[in-house]
């Protein structure tokens, strides 16, 4: 089973991206530049002397929500919306300041709002980001009752000088750093698994060692503790936000046309769900990777000589490291080995 199968094609919504940069190339072209990268940068020097650039990021939590009606975890997913922004804005080298929701609702819930909310301030409370407001809406017709969708915004500011990606070299180091799972993406292939195998998520799976349930909704890792403090080492050159494409599809964001990186398959531990999923789904190994984290939530490029400081930094703010691969020369891409 592949993820075209479940109705996501991941070659439109790319050659949709090409179609909106080509189009703002001609309108605005000064900030063309921006289509394509994890968050998008306004330099405030356009408005005062200032060297800083304002960054800004918009993601969702896909159909993550359904899964969030199935399991009664809303906390969760609204805790996953503010993560996935500021982890996106974090790797083009910005300090987050500021986020805003948008929940739509085909009918309005408190309680179901009340625990979205309560998950959006834990991440922004840890990651000392302000809420400054939002929209709910209602909207009977378009959505069904218990169906909803969970939108976020985040604004965060950077000096130019620290704007990742760096100049990369062949040689540098690549480290993925663990995943918690899932994160938010790929539960349209995960749904249509699960009822084309007519699968109980509230039944515990030996190889799990818990419920299919459990193992689904594990909070999307915020990486703003690990990434704050190698960041402010300066021991960064890039980083990669494994979300939408995988691996390949997002680190391949930070590359020039003359560089490669090689990531070797298997220099990293993944959560069992993800075999799970394969051999459940019976799913080409091609889509696990161009689907799934599989279990790498970030990518950091580093010197090599500066391998040994991140490992421990990384260790230290309580997250697994892996050595996972290099830059070489080559054309652009991401390529496993």
């Amino acid at each position: 089973m592949k993820y075209k199968d479940a109705g996501v094609n991941i070659e439109a919504a790319s050659k949709a991206v090409d179609v909106i940069k080509m189009l703002l190339s001609k309108h605005q072209p000064k900030h063309a530049k921006n289509i394509g990268k994890f968050a998008g940068g306004y330099p405030l020097g356009k408005i005062t002397d200032s060297d800083f650039v304002l960054s800004a990021s918009v993601d969702g939590v896909g159909t993550k929500t359904k899964m969030a009606v199935a399991t009664n975890t809303y906390e969760v997913v609204g805790y996953d919306i503010v993560a996935h922004c500021i982890n996106d804005l974090m790797v083009q080298g910005g300090t987050p300041l500021f986020f805003m929701d948008y929940i739509a609702m085909g009918t309005l819930s408190i309680s179901v709002l009340k625990q979205l909310f309560k998950g959006m301030l834990k991440c922004a409370d840890e990651s000392n980001v302000a809420i400054i407001g939002g929209e709910t809406a209602e909207m009977p017709g378009i959505y069904k009752d218990n169906d909803f969708d969970l939108v976020g915004f985040i604004v965060g500011i950077c000096k130019q000088k620290n704007a990742f990606p760096r100049r990369l070299k062949i040689g540098d180091a690549i480290i993925g750093i663990n995943s918690s799972g899932l994160h938010t993406n790929g539960f349209s292939l995960i749904r249509k698994i699960i009822h084309e195998c007519n699968l109980d998520i509230n039944f515990r799976e030996t190889a799990l060692k818990n419920t299919l349930a459990h193992a689904l909704m594990q909070p999307h890792l915020c990486y703003y503790r690990v990434l704050r403090t190698l960041i402010k080492k300066n021991l960064l050159q890039a980083a990669a936000h494994i979300t939408g494409g995988g691996i390949q599809g997002n680190l391949n964001r930070v590359l020039t046309p003359d560089l490669n990186a090689v990531i070797k398959k298997g220099s990293w531990r993944y959560p069992p769900l993800f075999d799970f999923i394969q051999q459940h789904g019976n799913v080409p190994e091609d889509d696990m990777y161009s689907t799934f984290n599989m279990g790498l939530g970030m990518i950091i490029v580093v010197r090599e000589t500066d391998v040994e400081a991140n490992m421990k930094n990384i260790i230290n703010t309580h997250y697994k490291p892996y050595l996972v691969g290099k830059i070489t020369s080559g054309n652009g891409e991401v390529i496993l080995e």
